[in-house]
Order: structure tokens, then sequence, then C-alpha cells
């Protein structure tokens, strides 16, 4: 059975792997520096939440709680990176980490939750997922490499 949780330390190595498997399926035009990614991770290992099987961790949900830019009385949690391992998928492994996720950051006070999907992945189906699970479309980023 897959057991969500937060991240510990030990975690870092195997949501690196992890996270480096989501980089692939970005359009970024920047370089990965899994060097500069550890560092992040490990910035917001406290709010962060794996998925694990076995003693092996085959989801990761990264969440930054931060002050709200346009107010910063106010907290806001925004997933950076979200991705499960192909033979996990389609189960309730993904519902289960935003669910605990939504947890951790009403806890650390925060008033909202940002999820985002790559747009190289099926916009459709994300929307209509994450509109059932409660969250509303609020802006589309645009990226132009310059």
């Amino acid at each position: 059975m897959v057991k969500i949780r937060l991240m510990k330390e030990e975690d870092v190595p195997e949501v690196l792997d992890i996270s480096a498997l989501f980089y692939k399926g970005t359009t970024y035009p920047f370089t990965y520096s899994p060097k500069d990614w550890e560092v992040t991770v490990r910035k917001f290992l406290a709010s962060s939440i794996v998925a694990v099987e076995d003693g092996v961790v085959v989801g990761a949900l990264v969440l930054a709680i931060v002050p709200v830019l346009w107010n910063h009385t106010e907290k806001s949690a925004t997933e950076l990176c979200f991705y499960i391992r192909e033979p996990y998928r389609n189960a309730d492994i993904g519902k289960r980490m935003i669910e605990k996720a939504e947890m951790i950051s009403q806890i650390y006070g925060a008033t909202s939750v940002t999820m985002a999907s790559m747009a190289s992945q099926r916009d459709a189906v994300f929307n209509r997922y994450y509109s059932r699970i409660g969250y509303k479309k609020t802006e589309i980023a645009y990226m132009k490499e310059i």
C-alpha cells in the first residue's frame, strides 16, 4: 500500500531522481541544475509530500509556502514539482497527495494552494481533474526564451 507523508531528509535523493523525470517533460528554456534544485527541495522539505511504497518514493509534491506577493500578511502554497512514477498514476495517489498538501498548507497558515500542469501535458484532462477537486483556473502562463 502506498503511504502519503511529509518528505524526510532521507527521501531527498529519490525526490531528486523523480524531479529529473518531471523536468524532462517540461519545455523550460533553461538548463536543469540538480545541485540548485536540491537546494530548493531542501528549503521546502518541511512542506513537501511524498508517496512511498515498500520504502521507495513513487511520487513527490514539492510545495513552497510563501507570503502572497500582493499582501505579505497572507501566505499561499505553490506546487513547484508534482510527479508520480508511471505505474502509480491513475490511482488515488495524486488526490491523496494533494489533500495532504492542502492540510499541511493550512497548518502553515496558507489561505490558498496553487497547482499547475505543464503546457506539454493534456490540459483538458488536468482542467477537469483540478476542477473536480475544487480548483479554479486562475492564470495561464506564457514563456519566451530571450
